[in-house]
């Protein structure tokens, strides 16, 4: 019942796995659509954070493949 409890107001630009009612978005598309509408459909702050979350998972990730 809570199963998507941890996604309650986040976009859904930025659930980046396919579904059948929503399309997988890359995260560059993601990115791009909270840029492009930052300060009309989604908090400016929160775009900042999202930016600063996927720049430290990206750096993690390759830092990561990097060494193996």
């Amino acid at each position: 019942m809570l199963h998507d409890i941890d996604r309650v107001g986040v976009p859904a630009v930025i659930l980046c796995s396919h579904k059948s009612h929503r399309p997988a978005h890359s995260q560059k598309e993601a990115l791009e659509e909270l840029r492009s509408n930052a300060g009309i459909l989604y908090d400016p702050d929160g775009v900042s954070v999202i930016e600063s979350s996927f720049k430290e998972i990206s750096s993690l990730i390759k830092a990561q493949t990097d060494n193996n």
